[in-house]
């Protein structure tokens, strides 16, 4: 990102600098997003919460767990309209991305990428039993 930056004239920083001012800008991020948020952008959803779950992971600290893959996975559920995060849990490499990470709102729509797809968490999330979507 910092090359690109460079190359178009923007910015010219370290990859050091940048990690030190994102870390530094979580409440503008909060601002930038509660502005594109606003009420008129949701969809109606009939009373219906929307809750879009996901995940990102990023690298562990140590030199042996980089140079291994070793990763930490961040998941979330970020609810709308009430534009806050319901829920957040960390894990190690090990654990997937997964429908069934937050308690299930009776009614809740839930918006979630293709990595989510997998019928026995699907299942997990309707409250059937997993040998019947199998």
């Amino acid at each position: 990102m910092t090359a690109w930056a460079a190359s178009v004239g923007l910015a010219d920083l370290s990859n050091v600098a940048l990690l030190g001012r994102l870390r530094n800008c979580v409440g503008w991020f909060e601002a930038l997003l509660a502005k594109l948020m606003t009420h008129d952008a949701l969809p109606d959803t009939g009373g219906r919460l929307l809750r879009i779950v996901d995940a990102t992971t990023v690298q562990k600290a140590d030199r042996d767990a980089r140079c291994n893959g070793r990763l930490w996975r961040i998941h979330a559920a970020f609810d709308l309209p009430s534009e806050r995060f319901s829920r957040f849990e960390l894990t190690d490499e090990k654990d997937a991305e997964s429908l069934d990470k937050c308690d299930v709102v009776a009614g809740e729509i839930r918006v979630a990428d293709r990595g989510y797809m997998r019928a026995h968490r699907i299942a997990a999330v309707l409250g059937v039993d997993p040998t019947f979507v199998l």
